[in-house]
């Protein structure tokens, strides 16, 4: 049980007038200084400072007797504790250091297990989120899974849209070369057709025969003159196939359509070329007959 110095200290233990301290007080709070000029009551309020100073000095000097004991008092205490505390802080310390040496491997085991956790949420494609370190094991390995299954749909799905995107970009590779062969083909058949439609109007005028003079004519067949006849219906014929020939064909949006276009053209040409030129001769022939 804690000892305490019982001692009644009043303002009268000071042993002074405090009845004339406060008439002194009340004589003098009042003086006051009219301005620069006023040496006199100038005067009276240093003197009246002065004498109020000198009660205040003896206030303290009183105090300072009064405390002397208790003072002693309070040094020889502060040194017993010190004593005491040697006793016990060393230890306490040492104790200490153990228990944050502990609170520190914890607090990294802590860490470890965090950092852990957002590694496994991240590798499964989940978002961080605050209070992680606040859930159980078990319902930590629900949420990694949930997240890995949906990680793994995620990147199927993408996987199957890239290789969607893949094959689209090989088939239309794929057209886009039939296409270019196709026209090629298309191109190198119509440059050989022009050049056989050429080759037989030449052959045409090679052998297009000179009108007979009139007294060749005379003793000439009935019929003969038509072998000398100028083929120009011939000629309008070959005209229309190469202008058929020579259309360029544009491409359309629907596959397939310029491809039939041209082989329907060519078809055409060749029937021209064909039919009605046979025809066109066998009725030459019926007329020389």
């Amino acid at each position: 049980m804690s000892q305490i110095i019982n001692v009644n200290v009043t303002p009268a233990s000071y042993g002074l007038d405090i009845e004339g301290i406060k008439a002194a007080v009340g004589q003098v709070a009042e003086l006051t200084i009219a301005g620069v000029d006023d040496k006199e009551g100038f005067e009276r309020v240093r003197r009246a400072r002065l004498d109020l100073k000198k009660v205040r000095c003896e206030i303290e000097k009183k105090r300072k007797e009064l405390k002397a004991d208790a003072v002693e008092f309070g040094r020889r205490v502060d040194a017993a504790a010190k004593e005491l505390t040697a006793l016990v802080e060393p230890t306490e310390q040492l104790l200490l250091g153990r228990e944050e040496s502990i609170e520190k491997e914890i607090a990294a085991i802590a860490a470890r297990k965090l950092q852990g956790r957002k590694d496994r949420l991240t590798e499964a494609g989940a978002l961080i989120f605050p209070g992680l370190d606040k859930i159980a094991d078990d319902e930590f390995e629900e949420l990694v899974t949930a997240a890995q299954l949906a990680h793994q749909k995620r990147q199927q799905q993408e996987a199957e849209a890239a290789q969607a995107r893949k094959l689209e970009e090989e088939r239309l590779a794929k057209e886009r070369e039939e296409l270019a062969r196709q026209r090629k083909q298309q191109e190198a058949e119509r440059i050989q057709m022009l050049a056989r439609i050429e080759a037989q109007q030449k052959e045409l005028e090679l052998n297009r025969a000179v009108p007979l003079p009139p007294e060749i004519e005379q003793i000439a067949p009935a019929g003969a003159a038509t072998t000398f006849r100028e083929d120009t219906d011939q000629k309008k014929l070959q005209s229309v196939v190469s202008a058929m020939m020579s259309i360029e064909i544009p491409a359309f949006s629907i596959p397939g359509v310029q491809q039939n276009l041209i082989r329907e053209i060519k078809e055409m040409a060749n029937y021209i070329q064909t039919t009605y030129t046979n025809k066109y001769f066998e009725r030459l022939e019926g007329e020389g007959k």
